[in-house]
């Protein structure tokens, strides 16, 4: 009977509108939770197909909940560190329970602080999960996650990777004493004379000079006129010349040497080097007389050693993965025009000796602490040019004091050059340290820089404006924890009193399929459906997930206008309802009446 039905139908209309006051008042009732998503009720009939056309048999209305998980709540500003908010779709994996054994669980209210275990927990009591993190920041297992605790990280220490100098050598810093030679030949009238035509002994086609210094071989022929040489540096490097000026124009270009040529009735030449160097050839150190074999007066160690003294010394603390502190020298001595030799060795501490340094360092004897050595070669702007090692091994043959055998580590290589790694093995029990130690940027002229060393006359008395600009390193002595953040990327990063920071987990943005199927649970979180999708971890920001706002909360999306419209709007429906219930019910009072 329609009347019966049109009862029916306004008590389903009643039940109803009840379920979509009660939906509005739990929007009204979470406008201040965190990340609160808010639900909509949304309506569909129930129909009652009549037997037939005449008649019309009403059904009524079933309402259901529909929540906007999808919807943006607006950002807050926070003053806490441990503040996070998803910007975009996804959710925080969470826990509800603190050893991560419970219901793995989602949601948006990134409000969390650390417990008294030094676990991250929202408001809610949901336990924040993250990848933990390898020393090096790298995500140790991508499909685990484990509950985010910094509590046990009450200390670190860093060790050393990355040193950079900035220094200014004065260019007119006397170069370091030198041994010469000079020629004898009487019969060289002047320092222009073809030394074919010389009364005594002249040069012939065929005939040369070689010298063999710091790895390179020259040989230098006698020939009609001056070539310069093939290159700076080598195993087998050429020039000729004709005259004793050419000759010392030729070797006065020799990375290392200096020679010049004076008088007249007779001329002669004097070469000179601070290094060892090596006279051969064929007949013209014999004809000219005097260009014999020279011995070192530098020898790279020295100043290590102690029987050199350092014109310029750039003192470097490092620190090992211990947190112990370790001093190391960069000393140089000015060797030739835009040329000097340096050192890199273990440094006595205040009061110390240069064998308790050396002892620093593990498999070396005492006096053998030196790490590195060469030539640093500058630009005529006063830019870097170079850094090259020398020599390959430290041995007796090579004129090295005390270093026999160690291996003379690489300080720059590579096109373009750049700074290599330098492996320290220390005698504490500390790991290898492994430190790129960054001089400048090397290059030729108007490639090399001036961000690192730099040659240029000092400003005061000459031979000792050196100026040491700066000296940085990336170590830390062991530092207790003073704080912890959460960045942009996810990272859980505590900080600690040394000034040093370090990666522990990363959070990663939760997406699904269908986010909005997804069921809600207890302390504004939700649980994975068959209808929502298996869950998927993504770092922030990719594959389809949102970005992380740090010190941000996300609001709840409820508005409390729209709520009070839906709340006129049900309560009007709710009453149209009952008043349909009643005169329905007048309607059957009155045929009961008839039959009366």
């Amino acid at each position: 009977m329609s009347l019966t039905g049109a009862l029916l139908s306004g008590v389903s209309g009643l039940q109803a509108q009840s379920n979509a006051m009660g939906i509005i008042s739990d929007n009204i009732a979470n406008l201040n939770t965190v990340g609160y998503k808010k639900s909509n009720a949304n309506f569909s009939t129930l129909v009652v197909n009549s037997a037939a056309t005449t008649t019309y048999s009403p059904g009524g209305v079933q309402s259901g909940r529909f929540a906007l998980i999808s919807t943006q709540g607006t950002l807050q500003a926070s003053n806490s560190p441990l503040d996070v908010a998803i910007t975009g779709n996804g959710f925080f994996p969470v826990n509800d329970q603190g050893n991560g054994l419970g219901n793995n669980l989602y949601t948006r209210a990134g409000s969390f602080h650390q417990d008294v275990q030094g676990r991250l927990v929202n408001t809610a009591g949901m336990f924040l999960q993250g990848w933990v993190l390898t020393q090096s920041g790298a995500i140790a297992n991508p499909n685990q996650l484990s509950i985010v605790s910094v509590g046990t990280t009450n200390g670190v220490a860093v060790d050393t990777q990355h040193v950079t100098v900035g220094a200014n050598l004065d260019s007119t810093q006397t170069q370091f004493v030198s041994n010469t030679a000079t020629t004898t030949n009487a019969s060289v009238t002047t320092q222009t004379t073809d030394l074919g035509t010389i009364g005594t002994t002249p040069l012939a086609a065929g005939d040369t000079l070689t010298l063999q210094l710091l790895g390179s071989t020259y040989t230098l022929s006698y020939g009609a006129s001056l070539t310069a040489l093939s290159s700076p540096t080598g195993p087998a490097v050429t020039g000729q010349f004709n005259t004793l000026a050419d000759l010392a124009t030729l070797i006065d270009s020799i990375p290392g040497m200096q020679a010049s040529v004076a008088g007249s009735g007779p001329a002669t030449l004097t070469m000179q080097s601070s290094y060892a160097v090596t006279v051969g050839g064929t007949n013209v150190a014999a004809n000219l007389g005097g260009l014999a074999t020279l011995a070192a007066s530098y020898k790279f160690g020295d100043m290590q050693a102690g029987t050199a003294t350092a014109q310029f010394n750039d003192p470097i603390q490092v620190f090992d993965a211990l947190g112990t502190a370790h001093n190391l020298n960069l000393s140089v001595i000015h060797t030739d025009t835009n040329q000097w030799a340096y050192e890199l060795y273990a440094a006595p501490v205040a009061g110390g000796t240069q064998a308790q340094s050396d002892a620093d360092i593990a498999g070396v004897a005492v006096g053998r602490g030196l790490l590195s050595s060469g030539l640093i070669n500058f630009n005529g702007d006063g830019s870097l040019n170079s850094i090259t090692t020398y020599p390959a091994t430290f041995t007796a043959a090579a004129d090295v004091s005390n270093n026999d055998g160690n291996t003379n580590q690489t300080l720059y290589a590579g096109t373009p050059l750049s700074p290599q790694n330098v492996s320290i093995p220390w005698a504490n029990g500390a790991k290898t340290s492994s430190i790129a130690f960054n001089l400048g940027s090397a290059g030729a002229l108007g490639t090399g820089k001036t961000d690192g060393l730099t040659q240029f006359a000092s400003q005061g008395a000459a031979g000792g404006g050196f100026t040491k600009n700066f000296v940085n390193q990336d170590g830390a002595a062991v530092g207790l924890q003073t704080g912890v953040t959460i960045d942009k990327n996810g990272f859980v990063i505590a900080s600690y009193s040394n000034g040093a920071t370090q990666k522990l987990f990363q959070v990663p943005v939760t997406t699904f399929a269908d986010p909005s199927a997804l069921q809600a649970q207890d302390g504004n979180t939700y649980s994975q459906t068959v209808a929502s999708g298996n869950f998927n971890w993504r770092i922030a920001g990719t594959g389809g997930s949102g970005t992380i706002a740090p010190s941000s909360l996300e609001e709840s999306n409820a508005d409390l206008g729209d709520e009070f419209a839906n709340m006129i709007t049900t309560q009007t429906a709710y009453s149209a309802n009952s008043k349909t219930i009643t005169t329905s019910n007048n309607m059957l009072q009155q045929l009961l009446q008839i039959i009366q």
